[in-house]
């Protein structure tokens, strides 16, 4: 597993049909623990829908706790390349990186 880093700069699905996008190599197929960095300065709760293989996994939600924080969440993986999109959802959060494990 591999670690995806914007730094430094952040990228937010800004738009209602935006995203942000990786491929990620899992050697096995199975449960892995995706954290996402994030800022959120919005002043409230922010969102982004989760989708993996082209299959949505559902919203994560990013709570305002400063600039530099993570959000960890639970991912299916097929054996081999996967991709893992954050879609546009309420308010405003910054993506920095995304890290498997």
């Amino acid at each position: 597993m591999n670690r995806w880093k914007s730094s430094p700069h952040r990228y937010p699905p800004d738009y209602a049909d935006s995203w942000v996008e990786n491929s990620v190599f899992a050697p096995v197929a199975g449960g892995y623990t995706l954290h996402v960095g994030y800022a959120n300065g919005s002043g409230a709760t922010a969102s982004h829908g989760l989708v993996v293989n082209g299959n949505s996994q559902g919203v994560l939600s990013y709570p305002v706790t400063g600039w530099d924080n993570w959000q960890p969440v639970s991912v299916t993986l097929n054996a081999g390349w996967n991709t893992i999109r954050l879609t546009k959802g309420d308010l405003h959060t910054e993506v920095d990186y995304l890290e498997l494990q």
